[in-house]
């Protein structure tokens, strides 16, 4: 199985949160792409809507985003790994999840338990998990996070979820069984 872990992480950030997710995925047997997207030169999404139209499911800005996009489509677990700001991701990934999202769906509607999606250009979209780091336990920015992971996996069509948040005042077992607990669930899902 295929993992592809798109790390928000800032470029001074401790590399111990990656090191820990690598050392779980592969303890589930992934074979981990891991892209720092500090070192990518990803620019903001346009808006043009070119990669429904003129360039179906390519977008036109050409700066390894692309490249990125394409590893999702054959990845088998999609890790967002981030800082958790005010609930949400870091500028880095919420640069990349624009870029990403219009060219992994397509310009057309449909409805899922409620609400209106686009539908989704490939056959399957991989399983997604949210890994959020905080200084310290936060419970209302934990569900927040969570939320907003849950969301983004309807949005992409993602068959199974799952989102933890890892503090840095935790012990690295801990976080580690944090980390455990939800490759669990996604299997148990599965």
């Amino acid at each position: 199985m295929k993992a592809l872990v798109l790390d928000g992480m800032p470029a001074d950030a401790s590399p111990k949160h990656a090191q820990l997710l690598q050392e779980s995925l592969e303890a589930h047997d992934y074979e981990v792409t891991h892209v720092a997207l500090h070192k990518l030169n990803v620019a903001y999404c346009q808006g043009c809507f070119e990669c429904w139209t003129a360039s179906p499911g390519v977008c036109k800005i050409n700066d390894g985003a692309n490249d990125v996009t394409q590893d999702i489509v054959v990845s088998d677990l999609l890790v967002y790994l981030t800082p958790v700001t005010f609930g949400g991701y870091s500028y880095h990934l919420k640069k990349m999840i624009d870029r990403m999202a219009c060219s992994l769906l397509l310009p057309f509607f449909q409805h899922i338990q409620g609400k209106t999606h686009h539908v989704t250009r490939y056959q399957k979209l991989p399983d997604l998990l949210g890994v959020g780091v905080l200084p310290e336990a936060d419970v209302h920015e934990e569900a927040l996070f969570s939320q907003l992971v849950s969301a983004n996996a309807r949005n992409l069509h993602a068959t199974h979820h799952a989102a933890t948040t890892l503090n840095l005042n935790l012990s690295d077992a801990t976080r580690q069984a944090r980390l455990q607990w939800a490759l669990e669930s996604l299997e148990d899902a599965a």
